[in-house]
């Protein structure tokens, strides 16, 4: 474990070309308000675009008044990462759901390939507009200026490959993701939308309870159905009967199609039943992650500090088994209170973390204290 204490642009550029295999960071989302700084974000993009990569927008307050949430990082910091990164080299990178397109246009301009975009869902957020009636009088009431947040976004972007992908793994061990190691509810391929269980209740609410019927698949990875039937010995009897399966498809010619396919193997998955959400990833979410995952510290004057954006570990931990390597090294240049960091450690990776914070820095060696780490200032 290496925790850098400075800031992450001028640390980053001591670290090695290709020397990890993955990021995954929670940097600041730039939620700024008023419509000057909306005027200043265009402005932004548009030096962007002409190649000034460590512009920065005049805007005097980010969305939680103070300086390091302004705006989210310039492509002069993505391309440290991208750099650093390993050829084929996958980021998780969060988002506000406001500000996603700069954050992506950010990451693109230095040079990322967007894989794909991930839809963290959670149902216990809290509305931030207020009632313009209480202003505005009557005629208002009920009226807006924001909707309720239940999502964030989690950009997946890659490091071009070197060849192809198979060539690039082989050769850097990186730029595929671990299905295997992601899988959910009984076996089930993740998809690219993360729920938290207030939302995966209301989704089984809808859906129902249904029953997904047992599969088989060929060691080629091309999938042969059972039509309905629980095990392959029911299909075998069903043909022996000359009856149909409960799809209404010939038991007989759908067992012939399965001998033709030497080598198939029933799968001890699926078969299950229950709600929707069994189809996706599941993680709990509370308005902030639970207290035992929240540091805190206090100063020698009394008062506490904690970090005001902590991420659920267990899904850090999901992010981080998806794009790192066994044995990998994954990168954080916005540590914060360390939970990416923690949940490198708890999956057996190694880990980088920069934090320009001092304070943070407190939290991050107060929540991983008892490993082993090292920690240096600059």
């Amino acid at each position: 474990m290496n925790i850098i204490h400075g800031d992450c642009l001028e640390e980053l550029k001591k670290l090695e070309d290709n020397s990890v295999d993955a990021v995954v960071t929670d940097p600041p989302y730039g939620l700024f308000r008023g419509a000057k700084s909306h005027g200043e974000a265009t402005n932004t993009l548009a030096e962007w675009a002409k190649g000034n990569w460590s512009y920065s927008p005049k805007i005097k307050q980010g969305y939680m008044e103070s300086d390091w949430d302004k705006f989210v990082p310039p492509p002069e910091l993505w391309a440290e990462c991208l750099r650093v990164l390993k050829p084929g080299g996958h980021a998780a990178v969060f988002a506000g759901s406001r500000t996603v397109h700069l954050m992506g246009f950010a990451l693109m301009l230095a040079g990322f390939e967007v894989r794909d975009t991930l839809a963290w869902v959670y149902g216990s957020g809290f509305a931030r507009g207020q009632d313009l009636g209480k202003s505005l009088g009557e005629e208002w009431e009920g009226w807006s200026y924001a909707l309720k947040p239940s999502h964030e976004p989690i950009i997946l972007v890659r490091k071009p490959l070197v060849g192809g992908i198979r060539e690039n793994v082989k050769q850097f061990g990186v730029g595929a993701i671990n299905i295997a190691a992601t899988r959910v509810a009984n076996g089930r391929y993740p998809a690219n939308t993360l729920f938290d269980t207030h939302m995966a209740r209301e989704l089984d609410r809808q859906s129902g309870e249904s029953k997904t019927p047992a599969r088989i698949t060929a060691s080629s990875g091309g999938i042969l159905m059972l039509h309905g039937c629980s095990s392959l010995e029911e299909l075998e009897h069903l043909a022996k009967m000359g009856a149909k399966t409960p799809d209404g498809a010939s038991a007989e010619k759908t067992l012939a199609r399965y001998r033709e396919r030497g080598g198939l193997k029933e799968l001890d998955c699926y078969g299950d039943e229950g709600g929707a959400s069994r189809f996706f990833p599941v993680f709990k979410y509370q308005a902030k992650a639970p207290k035992r995952e929240r540091p805190v510290i206090e100063r020698k004057d009394g008062t506490k500090i904690q970090h005001s954006a902590v991420k659920p570990l267990a899904l850090m931990e999901w992010l981080v088994t998806l794009i790192t390597p066994p044995g990998g090294t994954v990168l954080d240049p916005f540590a914060g209170s360390g939970t990416t960091l923690e949940a490198a450690r708890n999956k057996n990776f190694h880990a980088i973390g920069i934090e320009h914070d001092a304070d943070h820095l407190q939290l991050i060696n107060e929540r991983m204290e008892g490993g082993e780490q090292s920690t240096r200032s600059n």
